[in-house]
């Protein structure tokens, strides 16, 4: 399938990234990220235009983050329910929620770009949890400048080695995350810890 999108970039380029950008945060199997690259590439290349490119990634990111966040205020118990009914989406949705309740804007802020397989989940949670407009708007949109800046700009940058940039920026997206989850992981331990010693005293 990316095959297939990429065959569309040099045609649709900025009607492909809008579309394909505002889909890609509420979940949906769509790469995004690599489409972004090709664009950048083509844009060395001539075949397309800097400018429009940008602008079409940015805004479909932004209305895909912004009517994720409306869904998620919107319809919160029908997305609990449907927690329940799949496993893996409740997994992603309990350490979305997490990461909100630990982080909050930074949560959002690198969920856009660094963590991105979190982000669609993290968008949802922080509608159901009833985060505010204000609260979610500046860290989504400096999060989203990032991820658009970052690909476009590699693409452009590495034209004539997109496939192994793409390959690079995978892994480094993945060992990052892993990372990520790790720290989080460690920090949700250690105020576990935390809270028992302090109980412990309090009962001695």
């Amino acid at each position: 399938m990316t095959e297939t999108f990429l065959a569309l970039v040099p045609t649709y380029g900025p009607v492909l990234l809008g579309v394909a950008t505002y889909f890609s945060c509420f979940g949906a199997p769509i790469p995004a990220s690599i489409l972004m690259l090709a664009a950048g590439a083509f844009v060395a290349s001539g075949d397309l235009v800097l400018g429009e490119i940008i602008l079409a990634a940015f805004l479909g990111a932004i209305l895909g983050d912004w009517t994720g966040f409306a869904i998620g205020r919107r319809f919160t118990h029908w997305l609990e329910r449907a927690e329940d009914r799949h496993p893996k989406w409740s997994s992603l949705s309990h350490r979305a929620r997490m990461a909100l309740a630990q982080k909050g804007g930074w949560a959002v802020f690198f969920s856009r770009w660094l963590f991105a397989q979190l982000g669609p989940a993290l968008t949802y949670a922080a509608g159901t949890a009833g985060m505010s407009w204000r609260r979610f708007l500046l860290p989504q949109i400096a999060g989203e400048v990032l991820w658009v800046g970052i690909y476009v700009g590699l693409g452009y940058a590495f034209a004539r080695h997109i496939s192994d940039v793409s390959l690079f920026a995978s892994s480094v997206s993945a060992a990052l995350a892993a990372a990520g989850c790790a720290l989080m992981l460690g920090g949700i331990l250690w105020w576990w810890a935390s809270n028992q010693k302090a109980d412990a005293r309090r009962k001695a």
